[in-house]
């Protein structure tokens, strides 16, 4: 059974297993054991801070199956506090001459901070060879389950990046059209470097609007597309209520969804629900798919299985032992619960 939880410090070698299965390069996903040593500690941290008020904190998550860290998620519980976080708005721009009989009608890049202050879905990726079964679902809406459980550690608005269009050869035309011009680097070196430093972009980004119709058109073609591996992601986060406003990533002009946290459909359905223990319990098939959490800060757990209410007042759920297990939970322990 699959089951999403917070990382440890015991997670490093089945993270860094997991970061050799990426393919291309993901800023979030370090090759360097150091790295993601300082990225799980960071975690750890923010796990065990006492939070008023929404801060620097990183969220991350790991799926496990059958002893494997399998995926990871994660979320920044705000960005662009000690830094700017930039992403480009793409804003209609009309010219008209009556004089000569002609209308221009164009995309404008701008580039802004409008997300700073925001929460980041972030982090996403599951194992190539472990996709299917519902693990993508579970693995994307288990941070949608910590926000609802802990919605006072994030502020009022969230949003998504997600991995802009490459070809074959991991190769951005947007990049090639615009970063590699001011940047004067590969992508993926510029794109690492933003994650610990910010100065060299403001220094280099360009400082003045865009004309998408300037250029080629192999890089107009990849504006606010996203990966064909991240078309599922973008789906996902689009049914819990996230929308793309016309916002892009700087680098690969991936698109960005966003919405009001009180907005996201679990944050709206989730419930509290005792957990019932059912020596014999077996789903129904008209038994419905539900997300499971032990929602405690510090030992959140979530699954996905087939259940039913255990009475009609619908206040608990029939569970197996396993179940229990799982969630490090008792029966008679309350849970989270939202439908799939």
């Amino acid at each position: 059974m699959a089951v999403v939880r917070i990382v440890n410090e015991k997670d490093l070698s089945g993270l860094n297993a997991l970061a050799k299965t990426v393919d291309g390069f993901m800023t979030t996903m370090p090759n360097s054991s150091e790295d993601m040593q300082v990225r799980i500690k960071t975690s750890v941290d923010s796990f065990n801070r006492d939070v008023m008020e929404p801060g620097n904190e990183i969220y991350l998550f790991v799926m496990e199956e059958e002893g494997e860290i399998i995926g990871v998620s994660g979320i920044y519980s705000t960005v662009g506090l000690d830094r700017p976080f930039y992403s480009y708005r793409v804003v209609k721009s009309s010219t008209v001459s009556k004089d000569v009989g002609v209308r221009n009608d164009m995309d404008v890049l701008h580039l802004v901070n409008d997300y700073s202050g925001c929460s980041e879905v972030a982090t996403l990726f599951l194992n190539p060879q472990k996709r299917g079964g519902g693990r993508g679902v579970l693995l994307s809406f288990s941070r949608l389950m910590f926000i609802a459980a802990h919605r006072n550690r994030f502020p009022g608005k969230a949003f998504g990046e997600i991995r802009g269009w490459t070809d074959e050869n991991n190769e951005s035309p947007f990049w090639n059209a615009v970063g590699s011009k001011f940047f004067k680097m590969d992508m993926d070196v510029a794109d690492a470097r933003s994650g610990d430093e910010f100065q060299f972009m403001a220094d280099l980004m360009p400082k003045y609007p865009i004309y998408v119709n300037l250029l080629p058109r192999d890089a107009q073609d990849v504006i606010a597309k996203p990966n064909d591996s991240a078309q599922g992601a973008v789906k996902l986060l689009q049914k819990q209520g996230f929308r793309y406003q016309g916002q892009i990533d700087i680098f690969d002009a991936g698109i960005c969804v966003d919405t009001w946290v009180d907005e996201i459909d679990i944050v709206k359905n989730i419930q509290s629900v005792t957990l019932n223990c059912v020596d014999d319990f077996s789903a129904k098939d008209d038994d419905k798919f539900a997300l499971i959490a032990n929602a405690s800060l510090e030992n959140f757990r979530v699954i996905s299985k087939k259940i039913q209410y255990s009475d009609s007042s619908m206040s608990g759920i029939n569970v197996s032992k396993e179940i229990l297990e799982e969630l490090n939970l008792q029966s008679g322990d309350a849970a989270a619960l939202y439908w799939l």
